[in-house]
């Protein structure tokens, strides 16, 4: 009996921990104001930042604005930080397909805040 009740103790610690490690998607907060928007984006777990662009294991990430794909010198350019209400990155392949066909590692969802 008791080798049991231990056996589902551990068996529990497990399954808990193998689901809380499957997060799909990560959405900033912000606990103090960023100063750019490479800043921002470089609070995100997981997400590479570089003058160059962005990697998310290795790979380029789709970066979607206001439900368009653009390019991450195209996100510098016309996305002021202030007007930044969220940031998510999204890992799911089922999030992914819905913006591209192509092979990419995740999708760098932001919204602003006018929509």
């Amino acid at each position: 009996m008791r080798y049991r009740l231990q056996f589902f103790l551990f068996f529990s610690l497990a399954l808990l921990l193998s689901f809380s490690s499957c997060e799909s998607t990560r959405s900033v907060s912000q606990r103090t104001p960023a100063n750019s928007v490479q800043e921002y984006l470089q609070r995100v777990p997981g997400l590479i930042v570089s003058k160059q662009g962005l990697l998310y294991q290795n790979q380029q990430p789709i970066i979607v604005l206001d439900n368009r794909i653009v390019e991450y010198s195209d996100l510098l350019g016309m996305v002021n930080v202030q007007s930044i209400a969220s940031v998510r990155l999204l890992k799911e392949q089922t999030d992914i397909k819905r913006w591209t066909n192509a092979p990419a590692s995740a999708v760098v969802l932001v919204k602003t805040k006018a929509n």
